[in-house]
């Protein structure tokens, strides 16, 4: 069986000590020492207030995030849980995809999806 660790940035509850560099590095090493197998961030890069209110949740980028992570573990798996392929150019994200995955040293699970909040796809212009 394998455990992976979400951060739960933006969730109801959320410490907001999670949200600064020394929270996510705790966090980190914690999942670490806990033997998990891999740290999670979900992408959602404009949240509606609406979503947000009835449970969602914001959050960091992705891959910026793991990749600091990466800095600060030494084992663990990182996966994007996940990120949305149309909110993005797919060439500067096959971009940060490979420099992500190069600075963790192959440690980068990519997960992808195509997204369900339309609020997010009209407030980055891509419908």
């Amino acid at each position: 069986m394998q455990f992976t660790l979400e951060h739960p940035l933006g969730q109801h509850g959320c410490a907001s000590e999670l949200y600064s560099s020394h929270g996510v590095a705790i966090l980190a090493a914690v999942e670490e020492r806990c033997d998990s197998d891999a740290i999670t961030y979900t992408e959602h890069p404009a949240p509606p207030r609406a979503w947000v209110d009835k449970g969602g949740h914001t959050g960091l980028d992705p891959l910026i995030a793991l990749a600091f992570c990466s800095g600060v573990t030494r084992r663990s798996k990182l996966l994007t849980h996940l990120v949305v392929l149309p909110y993005h150019a797919l060439l500067a994200l096959a971009k940060a995809v490979a420099t992500t995955d190069i600075l963790s040293s192959g440690r980068l699970i990519l997960g992808v999806g195509s997204g369900y909040l339309r609020a997010e796809f009209d407030a980055l212009d891509r419908l």
